[in-house]
């Protein structure tokens, strides 16, 4: 539980990651996010998510459920639920 507040603040586990590739292509997979996409050892996207924001433009977090992430010769699939709850949010 210290290591989560060192690194976010709030006492949480920090969720699993996964380094995933595709050809040239290699990026890390955390709770639902893309993130430090490379190709070619050069970093070309900082982190792809998709973010639900309530009335005061806070990012909600998702509860993620039925993730399922398959590692291919060729590349990769990554399946997931993603439920957004928080005061009048339910998405």
């Amino acid at each position: 539980m210290i290591r989560g507040i060192k690194l976010n603040g709030k006492g949480l586990d920090m969720p699993a990651t996964h380094i995933l590739r595709s050809g040239d292509i290699s990026m890390l997979y955390e709770a639902g996010n893309l993130r430090y996409i490379s190709a070619g050892g050069y970093e070309i996207i900082r982190m792809i998510y998709f973010a639900v924001r309530d009335k005061e433009w806070l990012t909600i977090s998702p509860d993620i459920s039925e993730e399922r992430i398959r590692k291919k010769r060729s590349g990769f699939e990554i399946r997931y639920k993603a439920h957004y709850r928080y005061n009048d949010i339910d998405f």
